[in-house]
């Protein structure tokens, strides 16, 4: 529970802009993009999340979470089915 505004007013603005707004914006987004782009996109969450973590606040991975983002990357590279025509 927060005790004092400034707590109130940042878990106000956490709530908005990192749900509302995002969500928005995602909905607008996807409105451009396929589907399984979209979803190659979000599987990689994690992936960028760490990446990220790792620039911004030093931050490392354990074995498991290596392990982990490697098998991601390899499921990105390896999802496009063998008959489809590659895309540019």
């Amino acid at each position: 529970i927060p005790s004092s505004q400034r707590e109130v007013v940042t878990a106000a603005y956490l709530g908005v802009v990192t749900t509302a707004l995002t969500s928005f914006l995602q909905t607008i987004g996807q409105q451009s993009v396929k589907a399984e782009k979209a979803a190659l996109v979000y599987a990689m969450d994690p992936v960028y999340a760490a990446g990220f973590s790792y620039i911004l606040l030093g931050e490392q991975l354990g074995p498991q979470g290596v392990v982990g983002a490697l098998l991601l990357v390899l499921a990105a590279v390896f999802s496009r089915p063998s008959g489809s025509p590659k895309q540019t």
